[in-house]
């Protein structure tokens, strides 16, 4: 059984290994989503910065921007480079994003995390938030099952759905809890019973389900992927982030590694 104690000594030894100091990491994925199995693994993410002159050589696009570790115990770890991780949220990435609001936080340094959150809603993409979702919800739906839906692949073709759907709502970065995502959303009594139904049977594992007792889940699946709202997005002004974000990078490597340090 892994531990929060064990996931910091992996991050700990990380940061020797590559000379890094480890922002912040977080967990993401099922158990972020509240959406786990007793099986499920441990998806940790974070994000990490070198020293000062690891930026500053002329062979700096053909250095590795990202650390990963697999253990056999159901451990994942993925790591992202300041740089890499600034660069990806000019984007709107929705994984970075994800990071941010995670509420399963595993170790977190300097001001960098705090400080990304402030500027998400200057930053994030409404537009490019809600293609991916649902874009992400589509790909899924094609590989639910006809006769017996596996829980796990059913939610992972919902939740983006339910997320999509709250990005045009309220127009900001939805957030990652999915019982917060459903209980806002308001959605019908019976279909909630049927979502219900469904995450409970995903809490047990992933053993397939009898389709007959989720057909309305999935029609609302299939016809809420071709919603108006959904389809004609509204695109949100932006201003150029690029000076905020690049000041972020350098006060964020400065606490990261200060002038004694470097």
């Amino acid at each position: 059984m892994i531990s929060p104690q064990d996931i910091g000594i992996t991050l700990q030894r990380l940061e020797a290994i590559h000379d890094i100091v480890v922002l912040m990491a977080v967990e993401a994925g099922s158990r972020a989503y509240g959406l786990s199995s007793e099986n499920s693994d441990y998806d940790v993410r974070f994000i990490y910065a070198h020293k000062r002159d690891w930026y500053l050589s002329i062979s700096l696009e053909e250095q590795v921007d990202h650390i990963e570790l697999s253990t056999l115990d159901g451990l994942d770890v993925l790591g992202w480079d300041l740089r890499k991780a600034l660069r990806l949220f000019w984007k709107s990435n929705s994984s970075f994003v994800e990071w941010l609001q995670s509420d399963v936080i595993y170790m977190e340094k300097t001001h960098f995390r705090a400080q990304s959150r402030r500027l998400l809603a200057d930053v994030y993409s409404i537009e490019k938030g809600m293609h991916h979702y649902r874009s992400l919800a589509a790909r899924n739906f094609k590989k639910i099952s006809a006769d017996t839906p596996s829980p796990k692949v059913m939610l992972s073709s919902l939740r983006p759905l339910l997320t999509a759907l709250w990005i045009s709502k309220y127009r900001q970065p939805a957030p990652l809890r999915f019982n917060t995502l459903l209980s806002a959303l308001k959605i019908d009594p019976q279909l909630q019973s049927d979502i219900e139904n469904l995450v409970a049977s995903r809490s047990l594992g992933s053993k397939p389900l009898d389709k007959s007792n989720f057909t309305r889940l999935y029609t609302y699946i299939e016809s809420t992927l071709s919603a108006p709202e959904l389809i004609h997005i509204q695109k949100n002004s932006r201003d150029d982030m690029t000076d905020l974000l690049s000041g972020l990078f350098r006060q964020t490597l400065s606490e990261a590694w200060p002038p004694e340090l470097s």
